[in-house]
């Protein structure tokens, strides 16, 4: 609920989670990889999500998710 609320997203509204990455400050970076695996997050001044792009769209929006909440929550 945070997250949403930094993002200015209303509970209830569906959201885009990789728009809600580049909303956030700083900015968490997406990079889709070309390479089997689900997605992997490096916290760093400059953040990131690796995520597969071998993955199907569902999977990936899942893993992205998973992934900022390692961010999120430290």
């Amino acid at each position: 609920l945070e997250v949403r609320e930094e993002a200015g997203v209303p509970f209830g509204s569906p959201l885009n989670v990789f728009d809600l990455c580049e909303s956030l400050n700083p900015k968490v970076r997406v990079r889709f990889a070309g390479y089997s695996m689900e997605g992997c997050y490096f916290r760093s001044d400059r953040p990131m999500i690796e995520i597969s792009a071998l993955r199907p769209i569902g999977r990936r929006v899942f893993n992205a998710a998973h992934e900022l909440g390692h961010h999120v929550f430290g």
